[in-house]
């Protein structure tokens, strides 16, 4: 093998590819809406104020609990499939990439995500351990996901996208509620619910227990990934407590992952409230969360991190033009790693990181039909100082059925452990014959900096005739500072040498061509030239990136709904080839038959995977990576008053 080759395994991949805000109240059933009513479901990600998605002067899509029932995904990672723009590859049994506009990696490192205001991402690598990020759908009120930066409001890492999961107020699932289902790749489901009126609230007590099977190799063999995931939740909420309303959560999680090398570890704990005070022409709120987890990979990695914020945010009404949107936050992470004979390691091994941050936003109404909005972040992190964030949207009502919004904003990714400290130990007594001696080598930077994006967008929403609508993004991000690996060492060393540019379009439309019928389809155009600066010697990161991201997204979906308790739901996929994954273009079907015989009853009959007895989605290369096979499982949910 190469040294090069080896570097980017072992640097990247035995580190990288081992790891792998409660909104406003909605309407519960979304059947009972119209389009045009579905068009103005009312969302806060884009401004932290509500406001209906027609008008949301960003690239903004909701997947709705109607949605998620509809679909039979069995995960958030699955779900994210139905979003425009966003590009989801399982890497193994369990593991996913997910990135928005590109960059897509099983590390990816540019997209916020939020479960129920509490930020998900690990400050190790700034990206998302999608295997233990579950939840029941059942209990998701929403996913709002927003294509394009959202650093103005939600900070660094929303780089290119924010994914805000909205879980449901316990108030609004009284009873209870079990779900079983048995498959032959998902071997086995199990979903507990139960919720309890305490004073003038509620208590929802839940429990998820997950068993999947081994993905395949290309010659047939089992990959031996299949994992085992189990997770206790509870979620208050009361309407009345000083004034305002409450809302407090606690969730904790055990997992073990199959491997050749040993069974990866994971466990986890959680907990949050958020305090909000309703005033005359707006709110004031308070957050707090903690998390602590640890995880660990035999021979590889081990990681014990604990993680507190706190946030306050303000709204308020400044006459009858501006509404002003503001709020402070601090954000405290302390690590600590593991050392030899780990072959990933961190140097330090502990270290204690705090952000501070300040954001102020007005949305200033210029006219009736016209607003424009701006704000910008400013945070203070450990590594590199004071970061400004700041962005421009501008929205206009042109007709009662169309609306066109354009937007300018700068985001940065700051860096992280891994960027910084990450260091590779080559065992004694003879390390790795004819690539690194004994000892350990440092490849992260202690002068890395952030990575930094200027991104220009445009959209056009239609409401047009006979049950017709129509959504138009498009995007021009300019990316500098990108991280490279300059081959400096045997092993390298990070640097930010890399520049790049990201053009596209996301187009979307809805037609609801009966009241029981429904069809959608989306088309995602990304092309992303990412290249080093003429100071760099790297030659391999920039057309991984390039090639790891599809250049097209096709997807066709459709729900029908026939003799009155039978529920149909057929999605199928198309997606270009990833050169530098060796991934051809490929199409997906997947498929769900559901009957509800009684109004509390539903069986339930899911496939995904349809025209291919197994294919890979993700991993380069072809003889050692995981194959998903096609796929069936059988499901049954029952609730009670």
């Amino acid at each position: 093998m190469a040294i090069s080759d080896f570097r980017v395994k072992l640097a990247v991949a035995g580190c990288l590819a081992a790891l792998s805000a409660p909104s406003a109240a909605a309407p519960d059933d979304f059947t009972e809406l119209s389009l045009a009513d579905l068009m103005n479901i009312e969302v806060t990600s884009v401004s932290k104020r509500v406001e209906p998605l027609s008008e949301a002067a960003a690239a903004i899509y909701v997947l709705t609990s109607e949605q998620l029932a509809q679909s039979g995904a069995r995960n958030i990672a699955e779900a994210l499939r139905q979003v425009p723009g966003v590009q989801v590859a399982r890497s193994d049994a369990r593991g996913y990439a997910v990135s928005v506009r590109g960059f897509n990696n099983t590390s990816a490192d540019k997209l916020e995500v939020l479960l129920d205001g509490r930020s998900v991402y690990t400050p190790l690598f700034s990206g998302v351990f999608w295997d233990v990020l579950e939840t029941d759908l059942a209990d998701v009120e929403r996913i709002e996901v927003i294509r394009g930066p959202g650093a103005t409001l939600w900070g660094a890492n929303a780089v290119n996208g924010v994914i805000n999961i909205t879980t449901k107020s316990a108030l609004a699932t009284p009873g209870g509620r079990v779900q079983v289902a048995a498959g032959n790749e998902e071997t086995a489901a199990l979903a507990l619910r139960q919720t309890f009126r305490v004073a003038d609230g509620a208590v929802r007590l839940s429990a998820l227990n997950r068993w999947r099977d081994d993905a395949a190799l290309a010659d047939g063999r089992d990959a031996q990934d299949g994992s085992r995931f189990s997770q206790a939740s509870a979620r208050g909420d009361w309407e009345k407590v000083w004034g305002g309303a409450l809302s407090v959560g606690a969730n904790v999680y055990d997992a073990r992952f199959q491997a050749l090398a040993g069974d990866t570890t994971a466990r986890g704990e959680s907990a949050q409230a958020r305090w909000a005070l309703p005033t005359q022409g707006g709110e004031h709120s308070l957050s707090v969360w903690y998390e602590h987890y640890d995880r660990f990979i035999p021979g590889t990695y081990q990681e014990y991190r604990h993680t507190a914020s706190l946030e306050y945010e303000s709204q308020r009404a400044l006459g009858s033009q501006h509404e002003l949107v503001y709020g402070l936050g601090w954000r405290y992470t302390q690590d600590h790693t593991g050392g030899p004979p780990l072959a990933a390691l961190f140097d330090p091994a502990e270290r204690t990181l705090n952000t501070y941050s300040a954001f102020l936003q007005d949305r200033w109404s210029l006219n009736p039909a016209l607003t424009l909005t701006l704000g910008s972040k400013f945070e203070h992190n450990d590594l590199t100082g004071v970061e400004v964030q700041p962005s421009a949207r501008l929205g206009w009502r042109a007709r009662p059925d169309a609306f066109v919004w354009t937007a300018i904003s700068r985001a940065v990714r700051t860096p992280n452990r891994l960027d910084q400290d990450i260091a590779i130990f080559c065992p004694p007594p003879v390390g790795y014959p004819g690539v690194c001696a004994p000892g350990t080598f440092r490849i992260g930077n202690p002068e890395q900096e952030s990575e930094v994006v200027l991104a220009y967008e445009a959209g056009l929403r239609l409401a047009l005739a006979r049950g017709l609508s129509a959504d138009l993004a498009l995007f021009h991000n300019d990316y500098s500072q990108l991280k490279s690996t300059e081959p400096t060492t045997a092993l390298g060393s990070f640097d930010n040498r890399l520049h790049g540019v990201g053009d596209g379009a996301e187009l979307v439309l809805d037609w609801q061509a009966r009241e029981q019928l429904s069809f959608s389809g989306s088309y995602s155009l990304l092309s992303l030239r990412t290249k080093p600066t003429a100071a760099s010697a790297d030659v391999k990161t920039a057309p991984t990136i390039n090639g790891s991201s599809p250049r097209h997204q096709v997807r066709l979906g459709s729900d029908y709904r026939f003799l009155g308790n039978w529920e149909f739901h057929g999605e199928a996929r198309y997606l270009s080839r990833l050169p530098a994954q060796k991934i051809p273009d490929r199409a997906e079907l997947g498929l769900r038959l559901a009957y509800t015989p009684r109004p509390h009853l539903t069986l339930s009959l899911s496939a995904e995977n349809l025209l291919h007895d197994q294919a890979p989605e993700f991993g380069t290369r072809p003889e050692t990576r995981s194959e998903l096979q096609r796929s069936a499982w059988l499901g049954l949910a029952w609730t009670w008053p």
